[in-house]
């Protein structure tokens, strides 16, 4: 669940449109999320310029 959280915002629902709504109208999940960014070294396991904003069959443009 993680995985699909943190990146939930960037990809899913910015570029690909899966949802009207971010990870932040749901504070509940919002909370879980911060929770666990809050681990020490997380955060430090993540990049978020990697995905599916660098595919550029999906983001022709590259834009984010």
């Amino acid at each position: 669940m993680f995985v699909t959280l943190v990146r939930f915002d960037f990809s899913y629902h910015g570029l690909l449109k899966y949802n009207i709504k971010t990870v932040k109208d749901f504070p509940s999940l919002r909370h879980y999320l911060q929770n666990i960014l809050n681990i020490p070294k997380i955060a430090d396991t993540m990049n978020i310029e990697h995905g599916y904003y660098s595919i550029k069959a999906l983001n022709t443009n590259l834009i984010v």
